[in-house]
């Protein structure tokens, strides 16, 4: 295993290496494994993680990530519902993920490591259900505008982002938003982490990142 391959990321209460590598599948869009979250959106090419409250949500995660098998990241509608259908009970745009890793926290919670790829619409249900859910799916193409007015656009959301966080900031965020230089990722760390609704999120998430700097703007 190459070291240059290796990436090391630190989970606070313990480093995690991960070979990247590994994560080179293509989507299965026909029938595409779906980890659905009770509140979290996720949008493009971030790497997050988040507690797998569900036996099922568990399983998926360590299938996918001992297959390295990309998975549909779908927030449902309603968080207190046990098993959502595809059809019914999701938002109708999600994020494929690799799941790069799943621990256990100090506290015995399992959680799941995963990295954003692109954005889908969910089309319907798998093709071919098997032992959890699965969805069809279309990706969704999304912008990446580096012109300078947006530019100016994001350093302003930058600035009014940190002053915010400067009077409230629970989940410590200010250190990641600080560090973090691309325009495009900046929107969208702050899209996944700031504290509003989810249907707004995931309307958000169907439409271009131009539009989603638009709104962070108000």
């Amino acid at each position: 295993m190459a070291k240059e391959n290796i990436d090391t990321i630190d989970m606070g209460f313990q480093k995690i290496e991960i070979d990247l590598t590994r994560f080179d599948k293509e989507p299965d869009s026909e029938n595409l494994p779906i980890l659905p979250t009770r509140n979290l959106v996720l949008f493009p090419n971030l790497t997050v993680s988040f507690e797998l409250g569900r036996d099922s949500a568990l399983a998926l995660a360590r299938y996918a990530e001992k297959e390295c098998v990309p998975v549909g990241i779908v927030c449902q509608i309603n968080p207190e519902e046990e098993t959502p259908a595809v059809t019914t009970g999701l938002f109708k745009y999600g994020t494929y993920a690799d799941v790069l890793s799943v621990f256990e926290r100090p506290d015995g919670a399992h959680s799941a490591l995963v990295r954003a790829r692109g954005k889908f619409r969910i089309m319907g249900r798998g093709t071919n259900p098997g032992v959890w859910l699965t969805a069809r799916v279309k990706p969704v193409a999304d912008n990446n505008d580096k012109s300078e007015e947006l530019g100016l656009v994001c350093e302003q959301i930058k600035a009014v982002g940190l002053e915010a966080l400067g009077i409230n900031d629970p989940t410590n965020l200010t250190p990641a938003v600080r560090q973090i230089d691309d325009n495009t990722t900046l929107v969208n760390f702050l899209c996944t982490n700031l504290p509003f609704d989810p249907k707004s999120k995931n309307e958000l998430l169907g439409r271009f990142s131009t539009v989603r700097w638009g709104f962070l703007q108000r």
